[in-house]
């Protein structure tokens, strides 16, 4: 609070956090963040011989990629082994990865369709993993905006994502799928203290949307053709415009 204390203007990234902050007693102006449509292009419809679920950025908490997990086991999708697969994404490296499945707590079976793909990569390396994408999944708990639906839809990508906290000020229904968030937990990190709380999917929801989309192809198409126009009010030029609106009105 005492760097924003000494701030004339506060910039946001959505109307979630907006109004997080306005709890506080601090006025904001939301701008949102942007994506770079020369990386993140239109790949085209997917036509991949085995089905593809995509979530990247795994094995982080707030990602929620546990929630994901149990919903592909729920959704029976894990049953398919030739017809379908689950692949996780994750710039943790393998040990650490090993440690969140398998601990004290909690020793977790990775079904055979199920794989996992571990270290960083660069943007347009992602923009070729989301090319052999037939759905992203990304069902997070928190966000302050959220920006690997928007690209992967901007790839033409059909994407679910939990309908919460930011990921309301862009989601449509006609664009993606969406998973309503009805669960709170506590919102800890290992380096701060708790921070108010977190939303979790409705596992059981997540997984019958997983298998809708599986079941429903050509319907994550569509979505997936118009959601490539409908992100582009977030390309980099588009953002760019409105914050030298911003400055000029100052």
């Amino acid at each position: 609070c005492e760097y924003l204390d000494q701030a004339d203007h506060i910039l946001v990234p959505t109307m979630f956090v907006q109004r997080a902050f306005e709890r506080k007693g601090y006025k904001t102006t939301v701008i949102p963040l942007g994506y770079d449509p020369e990386v993140f292009t239109d790949q085209g419809v997917r036509n991949n011989e085995v089905f593809t679920f995509m979530h990247y950025e795994a094995f982080q908490d707030r990602k929620g990629w546990e929630d994901l997990y149990d919903a592909w086991l729920l959704s029976g999708l894990a049953e398919l082994d030739t017809e379908c697969q689950l692949i996780f994404k994750t710039i943790k490296p393998l040990k650490e990865v090993y440690e969140k499945l398998y601990n004290e707590e909690r020793s977790i079976f990775v079904p055979p369709n199920v794989h996992i793909m571990c270290g960083e990569l660069p943007l347009r390396c992602l923009v070729d993993i989301l090319a052999e994408t037939d759905c992203f999944v990304f069902p997070s708990r928190g966000e302050g905006f959220s920006l690997p639906p928007i690209e992967a839809m901007a790839t033409g990508c059909p994407t679910i994502i939990s309908k919460g906290h930011s990921h309301m000020d862009y989601y449509d229904e006609k664009y993606m799928y969406g998973v309503d968030c009805n669960i709170r937990i506590p919102a800890e990190y290992s380096n701060w203290e708790s921070q108010g709380h977190f939303v979790r999917c409705n596992v059981h929801d997540l997984a019958s949307t997983l298998r809708h989309v599986y079941e429903n192809r050509q319907e994550a198409i569509s979505k997936g053709r118009l959601a490539v126009e409908y992100v582009k009010k977030y390309t980099y030029s588009e953002i760019a415009e409105k914050f030298k609106s911003y400055l000029c009105q100052l």
